[in-house]
C-alpha cells in the first residue's frame, strides 16, 4: 500500500535506497573489539565520524548493546541490527535490516554500464567539499584538494593531484577503481574497503596509480 502525503503535510515518509556501511563482528570479547575500534579509528581519523553503521554480529555471542555503545563512543552511529533478533536490537536502541537489503559482502560481479555518462568535473575540489557521483563514474579534471572528498558509485579517475579522499563503488561495486594522476591521498577506498595515507609506501606518493580491490585487499598499482 502506498502512502503519500496530504497536501500541506508537516511530515512525508519516502522509500529510499541508501548505502550503510556494515560493522561485522568476528569476535566476540570486548577487550578485543575495543582494542582493535580504536585502531581503525586511529587510522581512519575523521573518515568514520558520524557514519551511520548497521551492525552485524554473524554467529558470535557479542554484546550488542555494549558495542552499540563502543561505536557511539569512536562517532559512529549505529541505526540498526542485521538479520538479528528484534528484541535483542530494540534493547540495545536499533533497528532491524534484512540481510537480503543490505548485504555485508557485496559479490564481485561486473558492473554494469552507468545508468548515465560520468559526472564531469573541471574546477579543483577544495578543502570541506564533497562531490558524490551517484550511479555512475566520476571524472575530475583538476586536483582533490586536502580535506576534500570524492565519491562515485562507479569509477573515479583524477587527472589532477588527488590530496583529499577518493571512494569508488559506494554502493558496493567490487569491481570500481581509482585512476589518479598524481597520489597523495588521505584515504583512498574501494566498496567499503579502505587505505589510510599511513598504509600506503612512500614509493607510490607523487605517482600515478590505479587502485583495485583484489578480494578484500586494497591493490595499489603504478601507471604508466
Amino acid at each position: 500500500m502506498a502512502i503519500t502525503a496530504r497536501a500541506g503535510a508537516a511530515i512525508a515518509f519516502k522509500g529510499r535506497m541508501m548505502a550503510l556501511t556494515v560493522v561485522e563482528i568476528r569476535d566476540p570479547d570486548p577487550e578485543r573489539l575495543a582494542q582493535d575500534a580504536r585502531a581503525h579509528m586511529d587510522k581512519a581519523g575523521d573518515f568514520f565520524r558520524g557514519m551511520p553503521v548497521v551492525i552485524s554480529l554473524g554467529d558470535t555471542s557479542a554484546d550488542l548493546s555494549a558495542l552499540a555503545d563502543l561505536l557511539r563512543g569512536h562517532g559512529m552511529v549505529p541505526v540498526a541490527l542485521l538479520d538479528g533478533d528484534p528484541d535483542q536490537a530494540a534493547a540495545a536502541g536499533l533497528g532491524v535490516i534484512g540481510a537480503g537489503r543490505v548485504p555485508a559482502e557485496p559479490k564481485a560481479e561486473p558492473r554494469p554500464a552507468p545508468a548515465r555518462a560520468a559526472r564531469t568535473i573541471t574546477r579543483p575540489v577544495r578543502s570541506g567539499q564533497q562531490i558524490y557521483a551517484r550511479d555512475t563514474d566520476l571524472v575530475v579534471m583538476a586536483a582533490v584538494g586536502e580535506g576534500a572528498e570524492v565519491i562515485a558509485d562507479g569509477h573515479i579517475h583524477i587527472y589532477g593531484t588527488l590530496r583529499g579522499r577518493a571512494l569508488a563503488g559506494a554502493q558496493g561495486d567490487t569491481s570500481a577503481r581509482i585512476f589518479c594522476r598524481r597520489f597523495e591521498p588521505e584515504l583512498v577506498a574501494v566498496a567499503g574497503n579502505y587505505k589510510v595515507a599511513d598504509d600506503m609506501p612512500d614509493s607510490w606518493r607523487g605517482q600515478a596509480v590505479q587502485v583495485r580491490l583484489d578480494g578484500e585487499s586494497l591493490i595499489i598499482e603504478q601507471q604508466e
